[in-house]
């Protein structure tokens, strides 16, 4: 089985948790060639300011907010065609004890390089990185078994249907989320939000403006969705594309997503990259139950 090269990876980045003076980017690679690969080891990654390199993280197993868990060894993850992996880079938003200057002040992106790889994409910095600058290894976010599965064994695809590009204006994109029970447990209350990372398409990352609509395999026809597009914090953790999903053992439902963007948008819009990310939450309180995202979907930006 071959190595995962820059050739097939796409590398995307949503914000991750925080908490207690800690803040973390996620970052995810998807293998978009019809192939199956594997990825093992650290992605590099550089801040910048500019061209300018502000700080490299250093690689760690694990940290105040993630990584791998004590013993476990480096894995070696293999990717179906589709299917993504991912690191946890993290910091201190703030210098110890005031001791030092923020030495990530400044930042406008991300360098960031698959493991054993040269080619490198630029990325925004979705964290405030002062000090404790890290890096950890890559680690599973998918499976052959139908997915990524959160901390319950729910388990999630989303997977494109008539390609992956859109344009202000242009024609709406089709996209599907399976969510999978292959547990023995009946589940209430379980929430799907449906938002939009980061893109490199508009000065300050925001995705850009547009509609959602779903099919929902509970009720008939088209329904309008929330177009949930994530900022600096976790705010769109609150909104959930459809209302709260009963899942029982063994059940499998598919929501068909359509989005479009507007052809009129109050920034201006370049060529980029962002992703379309899934999130499944406990519709009680918002909060997430797994990895957020669980799973994302590339999107390019015309």
């Amino acid at each position: 089985m071959p190595e995962c090269t820059a050739l097939v990876l796409t590398i995307s980045a949503a914000t991750g948790p925080s908490g207690d003076g800690h803040q973390s980017e996620l970052l995810r690679f998807s293998n978009t060639g019809g192939h199956v690969c594997f990825m093992r080891g650290y992605p590099g990654v550089a801040q910048l300011h500019g061209s300018q390199t502000l700080q490299n993280a250093a690689r760690t197993r694990s940290g105040y907010l993630g990584g791998l868990p004590s013993g476990q060894s480096i894995p070696t993850v293999v990717l179906e065609p589709g299917h993504s992996a991912s690191a946890l880079l993290e910091a201190l938003d703030a210098a110890p004890n005031g001791s030092q200057a923020c030495t990530g002040a400044g930042a406008t992106a991300l360098l960031v390089t698959a493991p054993d790889q040269t080619s490198d994409t630029n990325l925004p910095s979705l964290l405030t990185a002062c000090a404790d600058f890290q890096v950890h290894p890559i680690s599973s976010a998918s499976n052959s078994a139908g997915g990524p599965r959160d901390s319950t064994g729910l388990q999630i695809d989303i997977t494109p249907e008539g390609g992956i590009a859109l344009a202000p204006g242009g024609p709406a994109v089709e996209f599907k989320v399976l969510l999978h029970n292959p547990t023995s447990t009946d589940y209430a209350q379980v929430g799907l939000v449906v938002s939009f990372g980061h893109c490199s398409c508009t000065a300050r990352t925001l995705f850009p403006s547009g509609t959602l609509n779903v099919v929902d395999p509970r009720f008939s026809g088209v329904q309008s969705a929330p177009y949930d597009v994530e900022g600096f914090g976790t705010d769109f953790l609150n909104k959930t594309a459809v209302p709260a999903i009963a899942i029982p053992a063994g059940q499998t439902d598919i929501f068909v997503f359509h989005v479009r963007l507007s052809s009129a948008q109050s920034a201006s819009v370049s060529s980029g990259t962002s992703t379309a990310n899934v999130t499944l939450t406990d519709a009680a309180n918002n909060q997430p139950v797994g990895p957020a995202p669980l799973a994302s979907l590339p999107i390019s930006i015309s």
